[in-house]
């Protein structure tokens, strides 16, 4: 092999982005599951509207979205390490599915907030896992191309799938454009299962440690980063889940137009 083959230019720009098999299974899995998930989950706060939801409930499921986003972190990252990478995502894929039919067949606005509790299973206990398999399978100077690798990859779909979804409510009206969402979520979850039982690490028991001892850990200065995260997401929470309602029911932008705009005005979400 020559090295200016094609071959050795792949493996030249595969060794640079950091993209191990197992990495690239990991990120390609929360590429897939993240593109079904976006055509509807930014528009929950309107077809909660519809399902007559006022706008105090939509609150407080932002508020409910953001706990769960909290919490799951915690217990998201003790299964990854007690039980394996790949069981880890199985099982949060597998809860995840139960949250998106309890969306599809709900017949309530009260039933969403039951739904939310397993669908954000993937979106937030998933995320040590997927840091786990990176720092697993990748050498510590390539771990930082590694993560932002995969944080591309993980917010590519929320500039590509708002459109489409926006396209299907406009098409068909909320309640059916976001029940199709749904339904095709439901089937890039059984593609997404293929790809995660493609990943091969082997499990290794961890010593545990609690939630305090990690605190102590950490650096005076990360401290202080965590913090200051912490007021910044304050305030981006009390907006975010409202920012669609704000654009339709008092700037009047179209169905057609929602995708769009949800796009332009929302604020990114790591």
């Amino acid at each position: 092999m020559t090295p200016n083959s094609p071959q050795n230019k792949a493996e030249r720009v595969k060794n640079f982005l950091s993209l191990e098999r197992n990495v690239t299974a990991a990120s390609g899995a929360v590429f897939l599951l993240g593109l079904g998930e976006e055509l509807w989950k930014k528009f929950l706060p309107k077809y909660l509207q519809a399902m007559g939801a006022t706008v105090p409930v939509i609150g407080l499921f932002g508020t409910a979205e953001d706990f769960l986003d909290a919490i799951y972190q915690y217990p998201g990252g003790w299964i990854a390490d007690r039980y394996g990478r790949r069981r880890a995502f199985l099982l949060f894929l597998a809860l995840a599915c139960v949250g998106y039919l309890i969306y599809l067949f709900g017949p309530s606005w009260p039933f969403a907030f039951v739904a939310l509790a397993f669908a954000m299973a993937w979106q937030s206990m998933a995320s040590p896992a997927i840091f786990a398999v990176i720092g697993d399978s990748v050498p510590p100077n390539k771990r930082a191309m590694g993560f932002s690798v995969q944080s591309i990859l993980k917010r590519v779909p929320s500039v590509i799938a708002p459109l489409v979804g926006g396209w299907l409510i406009a098409r068909y009206g909320i309640r059916a454009g976001i029940r199709m969402g749904l339904i095709a979520t439901l089937v890039i979850a059984v593609a997404t299962v293929f790809l995660i039982r493609t990943i091969n690490i082997v499990h290794e028991a961890h010593q545990s440690i609690n939630i305090f001892g990690v605190w102590k850990s950490f650096h005076g200065r990360l401290k202080r980063l965590l913090i200051s995260d912490i007021f910044i997401r304050t305030c981006e929470g009390m907006t975010d889940v409202l920012v669609i309602l704000y654009v339709t029911d008092v700037l009047h932008i179209q169905s057609r137009d929602l995708g769009l705009c949800w796009r332009s005005c929302s604020p990114p979400r790591s």
